[in-house]
């Protein structure tokens, strides 16, 4: 059974199925090598924002936000109060709103 190409063949006159297959796997490899570059853009924005927190306030933070532990599990972890936990969290929060604007 023949496969069926998925356009109109009126229009595209003279195009292999052959071509139309490397034709749809450029644009793939176009959107992986995009969305590629987004993320490399976006992990560099992260580790920006990351780097203006002091060592405390980014384990707090990745703790927090990264791996979604609670106030309390955080400060059984790290031998410190929930309070400590909280400020540190607090003052990385005020730190990091610049990158979100």
């Amino acid at each position: 059974m023949a496969h069926k190409i998925p356009f109109d063949e009126q229009e595209y006159v003279g195009i292999t199925r052959k071509q139309y297959l490397e034709y749809e796997h450029s644009q793939n490899n176009s959107d992986e090598i995009e969305d590629e570059a987004i993320r490399i853009v976006w992990l560099k924005k992260l580790k920006q924002a990351l780097d203006v927190l002091t060592p405390r306030q980014r384990e707090v933070y990745v703790l927090i936000v990264g791996y979604k532990l609670s106030e309390a599990a955080i400060a059984a972890k790290l031998k410190i109060s929930q309070q400590a936990v909280s400020d540190r969290y607090k003052r990385a929060e005020k730190k990091l709103q610049h990158f979100r604007e």
